[in-house]
């Protein structure tokens, strides 16, 4: 029997998480499946009570994969025996919805399809995101704590105010976690290289229209031979099969029905080229194999054609900066030297003040940290609180600062504005100060800490 009732206004409450959810969460999972029996292929654990120190609303979400929903259905009287009420689709098709503890639930069960890998895998891939991404856990727990305090009674508009950020984070979720369940990098094996040396000829007869096509194919014989010598590791992935069964996790053995889709080939600290079939690009794959070796390298350095502006702005979004410009000698093409140094952000043991002064006749221009700025209304100085001159008119003490690391360029997009948009997120104010190729950041004292910590878990190395 599948009875649909109307469900009165719940209380909204969040509160901080408890430790005890997840045995709550075993508890039940247990009782689920000595009631669901063979029908159940997956059961996890979702929603917020899943995530350790996620503020959440004390409610245990339960996801079930079965094989038949059907069967489930037979299954109601039995549900409703241990406290639940089956509330059949409720709202989603191909759903199977129950809850227990009436207005004030305390655990929801979400039955599925075993295939429908649409509503499974956006629910653990959200959840999977919000356990390993410290800095959206924070944002997402102070928002529902807000929204619950503004609409204790009206459960609608508290989904409501937090709908923009869940969908916001469930797209970058879900193409985290379709990368990982659907692709892996790997070198280069000897069985790879005729599907290499093709996603090479065609990716360079694709993004060099400017170049005769018979200079790639002049050069084939020759880069072939060179594959098995180079540094090359392969973004590969099975033919997509629409259910879970054809996916490859973490770095398993090589699945002989896994295809190439791309790859970057390396020679010690260069990068020879990042090149992806035609019909797999626009997914994210140079990106990650880019972030694939930035992770392993110091420094990198590449050559791209002027003409080619996809790939020069690819790059420059990734942080290279142009080093050198010339001539390819082999083409008469203009092309240019780029560089990317690993972002570090670097701690400065010392206490910084703020000024006004009068002039600049008192600084210590000695010091390692001095910076000046003057405008039509004032004259004012940064620089160690042990250092502030006399004739200062006002000071600001208690500022810490940091200093970013790398290759910093007037050409490179946005290295400052993301930091101050990280820190902003936490409430962490900043104040910014630029020389000619250094960046440096001042935070107040008693927020240094958590700014570098935000920073770190935003994948920032502090040194």
């Amino acid at each position: 029997m599948i009875r649909k009732e109307n469900i009165m206004p719940q209380h909204v409450v969040v509160v901080d998480y408890d430790p005890a959810w997840e045995e709550a969460y075993g508890k039940e999972s247990r009782i689920i499946r000595s009631i669901l029996g063979e029908n159940c292929v997956e059961i996890h654990h979702i929603g917020s009570t899943s995530v350790p120190c996620l503020a959440a609303k004390p409610i245990i979400d339960i996801l079930v994969g079965v094989k038949s929903l059907e069967e489930a259905d037979c299954t109601a009287e039995d549900f409703e025996k241990v406290g639940y009420e089956y509330l059949g689709e409720f709202g989603i098709p191909g759903r199977r919805y129950l809850r227990k503890g009436g207005d004030e639930r305390t655990h929801q069960i979400h039955i599925f399809a075993e295939n429908d890998r649409k509503n499974i895998d956006r629910h653990l891939a959200f959840r999977d995101y919000m356990r390993t991404h410290e800095r959206a856990r924070e944002v997402y727990g102070r928002l529902k704590k807000e929204l619950a305090e503004k609409y204790p009674y009206d459960i609608e508009r508290y989904c409501d105010g937090k709908d923009a950020f869940v969908r916001e984070v469930e797209e970058k979720a879900l193409e985290t976690y379709r990368k990982r369940q659907e692709g892996r990098i790997r070198p280069m094996e000897a069985a790879d290289l005729d599907a290499v040396t093709k996603i090479w000829l065609d990716a360079n007869r694709q993004a060099h229209d400017f170049i005769p096509a018979a200079y790639w194919e002049g050069n084939l014989a020759a880069v072939k031979e060179l594959f098995p010598l180079a540094e090359v590791y392969i973004w590969e992935e099975k033919p997509a099969t629409g259910n879970s069964g054809g996916r490859i996790e973490g770095n398993e053995a090589k699945d002989s029905e896994a295809e190439p889709q791309g790859f970057i080939g390396l020679n010690d600290e260069d990068i020879e080229g990042i090149f992806v079939r035609d019909e797999a690009r626009s997914r994210g794959i140079g990106k990650s194999l880019m972030d694939f070796v930035k992770a392993e390298r110091e420094y990198l350095r590449l050559h791209v054609y002027e003409k080619n502006a996809r790939a020069l702005s690819f790059y420059r979004r990734e942080g290279f900066a142009i080093l050198e410009e010339g001539v390819d000698e082999a083409t008469g093409e203009r092309e240019f030297v780029m560089g990317w140094t690993k972002m570090r952000i670097e701690r400065i043991d010392c206490d910084f003040s703020v000024c006004q002064v009068t002039d600049y006749s008192g600084v210590n221009w000695e010091t390692p940290y001095c910076f000046v700025g003057r405008t039509p209304e004032e004259q004012s100085l940064v620089c160690p609180t042990d250092q502030v001159p006399e004739n200062v008119i006002k000071r600001d003490d208690g500022w810490k600062a940091m200093k970013i690391q790398g290759v910093l360029d007037f050409s490179l997009i946005g290295i400052l504005s993301k930091i101050a948009t990280i820190l902003a997120e936490y409430e962490i104010g900043i104040f910014a100060v630029s020389t000619y190729n250094t960046d440096y950041i001042l935070t107040k004292g008693e927020q240094y800490e958590k700014a570098l910590k935000v920073l770190a878990e935003a994948e920032y190395e502090i040194v």
